[in-house]
């Protein structure tokens, strides 16, 4: 019951964060770190995939204060 709530929760909170076929990342930053957690753990569940290496989720914080036009790091 307790992760139904959960899913219904991070569906709402994503809900205004989806542009087009694409998430608003501003948006996604504006929340809570552990609401971007949910959004996110959410996300990926729905398409799928599996759960990301722990250390994505240490490095969210600066991947979401990143300048729209920062290259990537190769």
């Amino acid at each position: 019951e307790a992760n139904t709530l959960l899913d219904e929760y991070a569906a709402q909170l994503a809900g205004p964060l989806r542009q087009g076929g694409g998430w608003s990342v501003s948006a996604l930053g504006a929340l809570t770190a552990p609401q971007q957690r949910l959004v996110l753990r959410w996300a990926i569940a729905q398409a799928g995939l599996p759960p990301p290496p722990q250390a994505l989720w240490a490095a969210l914080p600066s991947l979401l204060q990143a300048r729209p036009d920062t290259a990537a790091v190769q």
